[in-house]
C-alpha cells in the first residue's frame, strides 16, 4: 500500500495499482457478485492497518481487503442490492479510554461502526 496508488476502475470492475510514477504494478478484482469480485466500484480507502475498504455501486456493498488484495470480510448482502447503492467512504479512527480503538466507516448514506469488529448500520 505505502506509496501506491490505487484506483477504482469502474467501468472495468477492478482496482488498479500504479507506483509513484503511474506506472501499472497490478489489479485487484474482476467484474462480478463474489468474493473479491466488484461490480462499478466508485471509491477505496485505506484503515489504519492498511485494510482496503471498496465501495461497489452496483453490488450495493462494500468488501474489505487485506493488504495484499485478498477479500476479508463484506458489508451488504453479496451480490444483491439490499443496501443503498454506496458512493463513497469515509474512514477515521476514534480512541476512547480504555475502550480500544473504534473504527468507524461511512459508505454513502449507509454507516459502520465497530469497535473490534464492523458491521453495517442503515
Amino acid at each position: 500500500m505505502t506509496n501506491q496508488v490505487y484506483v477504482c476502475d469502474h467501468d472495468n470492475h477492478r482496482i488498479q495499482v500504479f507506483d509513484p510514477d503511474l506506472n501499472f504494478v497490478r489489479s485487484i478484482g474482476s467484474c462480478g457478485k463474489g468474493r473479491g469480485e466488484f461490480n462499478a466500484p466508485l471509491d477505496v480507502k485505506f484503515d489504519t492497518a492498511g485494510n482496503m475498504y471498496v465501495a461497489e455501486y452496483f453490488n450495493g456493498r462494500m468488501q474489505v481487503m487485506d493488504t495484499s488484495g485478498q477479500f476479508i470480510r463484506v458489508f451488504g448482502q453479496e451480490g444483491e442490492r439490499k443496501q443503498r447503492e454506496p458512493s463513497g467512504l469515509h474512514i477515521t479512527d476514534k480512541f476512547s479510554s480504555g475502550a480500544g480503538e473504534k473504527t468507524e466507516v461511512e459508505a454513502g448514506a449507509s454507516s459502520a461502526t465497530a469497535t473490534g469488529t464492523v458491521s453495517l448500520v442503515e
